[in-house]
């Protein structure tokens, strides 16, 4: 009778020992909004925006 009583916490844990690690990791996401204006001032449409992240030096 003993080992049915471990059976199910032998099947959790190699359950949990299946599920990658990547699973586990944290997502980090952003969210930047704003205008471009020139120097006196006003909006300039369509302008182009490159973010460079300084620790990584990824840009997008």
């Amino acid at each position: 009778m003993r080992t049915c009583s471990r059976l199910p916490f032998l099947l959790l844990l190699l359950s949990a020992c299946a599920v990658p690690l990547t699973a586990f990791a944290q997502q980090e996401t952003a969210t930047m909004t704003g205008a471009v204006r020139d120097p006196s001032g006003a909006t300039m449409p369509r302008a182009t925006v490159t973010v460079t992240n300084i620790r990584t030096n990824i840009s997008v």
